[in-house]
């Protein structure tokens, strides 16, 4: 079978398809990290809530035990009991 020489404008196209076939998996393997840095940001959010909410009700049961139930003012600091 004879040999071919293949046209320039041929192997300019198949270079740019290597090229941006490399530019893709460079993007998905930035995507993938990007995913995982995301995973770990929204468990520390989450953390953070959990810890948060559980401060919430702490606190409310401290003034709960210490004045009974009622209302908080935080404007002037006022409990409003509820009977």
């Amino acid at each position: 079978m004879p040999d071919f020489i293949v046209s320039k404008p041929i192997i300019a196209q198949i270079k740019q398809l290597q090229i941006d076939q490399g530019k893709l998996q460079q993007d998905f393997g930035n995507l993938y990290i990007q995913e995982i840095t995301l995973k770990e940001r929204k468990e520390q959010a989450e953390n953070i809530h959990k810890h948060l909410k559980k401060k919430e009700v702490e606190l409310a049961e401290l003034l709960e035990s210490t004045y009974g139930k009622g209302q908080l003012d935080l404007e002037n600091g006022k409990y409003n009991t509820i009977k």
